[in-house]
């Protein structure tokens, strides 16, 4: 079995898959989120701190976790035909 259906199979079509996945999102949102307050509160300038740095942070997870996805489900294109042959 390759590396992606492995990942694949882990995160999708194994018990618990469904924690781990929404667990690994929470991971991706709050992590970039964190790293955008994180950088705005080190370098942002005193006088607008914190202004667009929550929609920044929002629009930044929010992408972030949309890649996750969709790099996931890509890794896992052809899954069910592999499964199939078994």
């Amino acid at each position: 079995m390759s590396f992606r259906f492995r990942f694949y199979r882990w995160f999708r079509d194994s018990p618990g898959a469904g924690y781990r996945w929404t667990a690994a999102n929470l991971a991706v949102i709050l992590g970039l989120g964190a790293l955008v307050g994180v950088l705005d509160a080190a370098l942002g300038n005193l006088d607008v701190r914190w202004g667009l740095a929550v929609w920044s942070a929002f629009v930044l997870a929010l992408s972030g976790m949309l890649v996750f996805n969709t790099v996931l489900n890509m890794m896992g294109i052809g899954y069910n035909e592999w499964k199939a042959q078994d």
